[in-house]
């Protein structure tokens, strides 16, 4: 308990976040003359082995990250403001420590310190921003791309990297989608073979890249991941979640299941059902709603809805994305439900929703299905992760609610989208009419951009009963009913195939 107290004190007292001479404060002022340097470098086309369109389409993404890193600007002194919060929320926790409880230390403690895991993973991701920012402004000849080289690397150097070294030079040049998928391009067939199987950890995760590449890449992974945890399982044992993971991997190394990405360390992982191919007209981008995990991608529950939608048509492909903490979701993959408010915070789309942006900006790059029709499709607090991102950039031809949570503050509905929500009366509908979740900026609210029907019937009513007072309701019936829209139990079939009828015909 002691030791909980001085840390608590510590952190109440000072944070490296909010110091004068912090990280964060550095990055205000690295980023601001990143963005100058970025503006200038926009209109030099000198990108070694780049030649006529490729040229052109290279400045030009090089201009919009000019606009791009204002809002990232905007975006860390956001995180000045939430460090500043979590600091005030240490010293209340320490002020308040009833002496008769001598556990509330440490869950206090443990408290803050996941809040700080967070802000600290959105400090990375903003960083891995200005690393792309500043080393494409720098030197946007040398340090871009010619036809046998990324970030300056030859491919024989990177087969050589460490995994986190090509972890972040994924983060980095999938910010520039278009000059990686050039670079893909130039490479000889051997030399593509070559990174998939030696620098997996790039291929995998980098965006520009053809799915096909990427999951090829990831299958690698998975095998190796594989064969990890067998052999763990023989010399220990392994925990019921490495247990799932091992049988999920096991199926990925077979090719049953197709990773688009996979970094279970950083909270990314995107699953691809179908064919990337000439005949796929649809293409769907599922985020799945509060307090997704990896392990429920084990479980198969994070993909019921996009497979049934989807699977065994070979016109339609989905990527299933959970890029990053979801609300309520540990850095080790663990899920804390009494963190629900999370997903009521305005800010907890800004790191995922970002990567949704780089995630469509590197489909359209695939030559595959760059002509398809897209669907943006989230259950509960993944409507805000996939309108978040419309908010940073992304376009959909279609966006699909299902029991969608709330849209941000700015956002507003494109003229070019057609918007739809799906939903039973559940507990999250519930919240909505009494204002405690989306403050009125909901799908069903007035003005919204939705369209929809009447709430669909769940197996139980909602409400059994009525007093004086109101009606008597069954929340776990309620609550129920908020996990079968995105489910692919029969009980939904009438939501599964008004859906079908609605998108696809």
């Amino acid at each position: 308990m002691a030791d909980a107290l001085r840390e608590l004190r510590s952190i109440a007292a000072a944070s490296p976040y909010t110091d004068g001479d912090g990280p964060l404060h550095k990055m205000v002022g690295a980023l601001q003359e990143a963005a100058d340097a970025y503006r200038s470098a926009a209109a030099d086309p000198g990108i070694e082995g780049l030649t006529g369109d490729a040229i052109t389409r290279s400045a030009a993404s090089r201009a919009r990250r000019y606009d791009d890193v204002q809002q990232i600007v905007e975006k860390v002194r956001g995180y000045l403001r939430e460090a500043d919060s979590i600091r005030a929320d240490a010293a209340s926790a320490f002020n308040k420590i009833p002496h008769s409880y001598i556990g509330y230390p440490d869950e206090a403690l443990q408290r803050i310190e996941d809040d700080f895991d967070q802000l600290a993973m959105k400090v990375e991701a903003a960083a891995a921003e200005l690393a792309a920012i500043t080393t494409n402004a720098q030197s946007a000849a040398g340090a871009a791309t010619s036809p046998l080289k990324l970030g300056g690397y030859t491919s024989n150097q990177l087969a050589h990297l460490s995994d986190d070294k090509l972890r972040d030079l994924a983060l980095r040049w999938s910010m520039d989608p278009e000059t990686a998928a050039a670079w893909w391009a130039s490479l000889p067939a051997a030399t593509m073979l070559l990174l998939t199987k030696k620098a997996p950890w790039l291929v995998g995760s980098l965006d520009g890249i053809p799915a096909t590449a990427r999951v090829a890449a990831n299958q690698v992974m998975a095998a190796d991941r594989a064969d990890d945890l067998t052999e763990r399982e023989a010399n220990r044992g392994l925990s019921t979640a490495e247990e799932a993971e091992l049988e999920y991997l096991k199926g990925v190394a077979d090719g049953d299941i197709q990773l688009y990405l996979y970094d279970p360390a950083r909270s990314r992982i995107i699953e691809m059902i179908g064919t990337p191919g000439p005949q796929v007209t649809d293409v769907l981008t599922y985020s799945p709603g509060t307090f997704a995990s990896s392990p429920l991608f084990y479980s198969g529950g994070a993909q019921m809805i996009a497979s049934e939608l989807t699977g065994g048509d070979p016109t339609r492909l989905a990527f299933v994305v959970k890029d990053g903490l979801y609300p309520g979701e540990s850095a080790d993959g663990s899920v804390d439900y009494s963190r629900i408010l999370e997903a009521n915070d305005s800010n907890s789309y800004e790191v995922t929703s970002d990567r949704l942006v780089s995630l469509q900006n590197g489909l359209d790059q695939d030559q595959n299905i760059d002509d398809a029709r897209t669907i943006g499709m989230g259950h509960s607090w993944g409507l805000t992760n996939i309108t978040g991102s419309e908010t940073l950039g992304a376009h959909y031809d279609d966006v699909v609610s299902l029991s969608g949570a709330w849209m941000p503050g700015d956002w507003q509905a494109d003229t070019s989208t057609d918007y739809s929500d799906y939903s039973y009366d559940d507990v999250l509908q519930m919240a909505q009419a009494t204002g405690l979740v989306g403050d009125g900026n909901t799908p069903r609210s007035d003005g919204s951009g939705f369209e929809y029907d009447d709430y669909y019937e769940g197996p139980k009513p909602i409400v059994i009963g009525e007093t004086p007072n109101g009606p008597v309701l069954d929340l776990d019936a309620a609550a129920k009913n908020h996990d079968l829209v995105a489910s692919k139990s029969w009980e939904n079939r009438l939501v599964i195939d008004t859906m079908k009828r609605d998108l696809f015909g």
